[in-house]
């Protein structure tokens, strides 16, 4: 982070800037000027945070008053006194950042958003947020991002909350679970004017799907107002035309679709509800290494919009129908967007209906309709996509492979074995006789409704 020119003292910058005649400068030398005053602010703190360091030390040894003592008895409140002790403390841990901030590519506003995250972790977690520091203050693979390597420290803030969910993954998949927990919608109905309201929080992946299947709807809106323009680029400003994206709204929660989705088919390969789009595509952005090896330096795991995810839950939806995988390389590349080789084929799903009508996990009896195709060996871990290596899960189960590390062997007869998290095992699932098959079948048509 630290730049390799040579730089003047504060000493030196100081002088420079009391001998500026401001009155006098043009917007260049303002600019420059700030610049300068940024300096000097950046090497007076780090001399400031050298200082408290040695008070922390002398304090040790039994000798002085502690920093945040020492600074309120030189006249700073409270809170100031704090957050000085703290950032001694941050970048006593962390030379790279005091290195850093006495070159002025930082400011004592980015050591202080590092410092509170600090004192939310625990000293293990502490250690590996230092040992990447340089990976929130190195340039990104994202080609969204802006090109200046060092982020504001709002930017700083929401990197680090990020990148601690992806270096701890079960937070991430616990803070997933909690915002599932908080999704929710109110609707009413406005006495005054008389129109329908309504609002809603919805987590990353369902939030997600609704705004891809409402701009989807927009956008053939649009055009069905707008033939003259098939083909060509969509106007700027569309996707915040309110008007139009509530009727798009509207036409998805009556069922009048006009989108079409060429991708949805039957197993004989027809059209099924043509004009209808039965399921939602959705981009999870994740470079090659973290699909392949977990987490890595400058990872990127996200859905399309930005909305960061965790690894574990990233795989999960790696396999699933209508997620489509975007993988970069190590330059920000695209490697692969699509799912050909990911999922299986109408005639694999026919005959994994047959040799497994229900989810394989268990005595789970969710029919096969409503599981996803599961690859025992991961996809990105070289799993090819044979029947030898698929199995339906249903959500439940799909989620607890995935995210709560259950594993599962599928043995050549089909006997499914499934092992805990712990490597424990649980239980063995022999396939599935003829009889238990009809027997499924017959319940379910049972309970479908009599419309006679």
């Amino acid at each position: 982070m630290a730049s390799g020119t040579k730089k003047l003292s504060a000493w030196e910058t100081l002088r420079d800037l009391e001998s500026a005649d401001i009155s006098a400068a043009t917007v260049p030398d303002t600019k420059s000027l700030l610049g300068s005053v940024g300096l000097v602010r950046s090497r007076l703190d780090r001399l400031e945070a050298a200082v408290n360091t040695r008070i922390d030390e002398h304090h040790r040894a039994g000798d002085s008053e502690d920093s945040e003592s020492a600074n309120r008895r030189s006249g700073k409140s409270r809170r100031s006194s704090k957050k000085a002790a703290q950032r001694s403390t941050t970048l006593e841990k962390s030379p790279t950042l005091a290195d850093s901030l006495d070159s002025g590519d930082i400011t004592s506003d980015h050591i202080d958003v590092v410092s509170n995250k600090l004192t939310d972790l625990d000293p293990d977690k502490q250690q590996r947020l230092l040992d990447h520091i340089d990976d929130l203050f190195g340039p990104s693979l994202d080609p969204t991002d802006d090109p200046d390597p060092v982020p504001t420290p709002e930017k700083l803030r929401d990197d680090l909350t990020r990148y601690l969910d992806l270096l701890d993954e079960q937070a991430g998949i616990d803070k997933l679970e909690k915002q599932q927990r908080s999704t929710k919608l109110r609707k009413w109905v406005d006495p005054h004017d008389g129109m329908y309201k309504f609002f809603g929080e919805l987590d990353p992946l369902l939030g997600e799907a609704f705004f891809k299947n409402i701009d989807d709807e927009l956008e053939a809106l649009w055009r069905q107002q707008h033939p003259k323009f098939d083909g060509k680029p969509l106007p700027q400003g569309l996707a915040t035309n309110q008007h139009l994206a509530a009727h798009g709204l509207a036409n998805l929660a009556t069922k009048g679709r006009t989108v079409r989705d060429d991708s949805d088919e039957t197993d004989s390969g027809t059209k099924a509800n043509p004009g209808r789009r039965n399921t939602t595509d959705l981009i999870v952005l994740i470079d090659f290494e973290t699909i392949r090896d977990g987490l890595r330096r400058h990872s990127i795991c996200e859905t399309g919009n930005g909305t960061g995810i965790n690894t574990a839950t990233a795989r999960r939806l790696a396999c699933e129908a209508g997620i489509i995988p975007a993988v970069l390389d190590t330059t920000g590349e695209l490697l692969d967007l699509g799912r050909r080789q990911r999922l299986a084929t109408p005639a694999q799903r026919r005959a994994l209906r047959i040799l497994h009508p229900t989810c394989a996990f268990g005595t789970c009896g969710t029919a096969f309709n409503h599981c996803h195709i599961h690859h025992v060996i991961p996809w990105e871990h070289g799993g090819p996509t044979d029947l030898v290596n698929l199995l339906p899960l249903c959500h439940k189960h799909h989620h607890l492979v995935h995210e709560g590390n259950w594993q599962l062997k599928l043995l050549p007869d089909r006997t499914v074995k499934i092992y805990r998290p712990n490597g424990e095992h649980s239980e063995t699932v022999p396939p599935p006789t003829a009889e238990q098959t009809q027997a499924r079948n017959a319940n379910r048509e049972r309970r479908k409704p009599n419309n006679n």
